[in-house]
């Protein structure tokens, strides 16, 4: 929605350079490998249908490495089922 408003929430970064949904993404993936350890509060639980969706969407709308090389260890398009891939942007 906010794309189809002209505000790019993709690659808006906070005032003080700290936070966005990229550095997030970068953030999550050595979790998601279990190269690191969770050690923050659970708050809900994390599924691999959610994990394959936002690393699809960050492989389309991201030029970078490590989400794209963890989204085809961990959510590779053909295997997710063609209803998935309906929700995934277009660039």
């Amino acid at each position: 929605m906010a794309q189809n408003l002209g505000i790019n929430l993709w690659n808006h970064e906070a005032p003080n350079g700290t936070g966005s949904i990229k550095k997030a993404m970068l953030f999550l993936i050595p979790f998601i490998d279990h190269r690191e350890k969770w050690k923050f509060a659970e708050i809900s639980s994390f599924t691999s249908k959610e994990t394959a969706s936002w690393l699809s969407i960050g492989s389309l709308v991201y030029n970078d490495a490590t989400i794209r090389e963890a989204q085809q260890a961990h959510a590779p398009l053909q295997e997710l089922p063609v209803d998935d891939w309906l929700i995934l942007p277009l660039k």
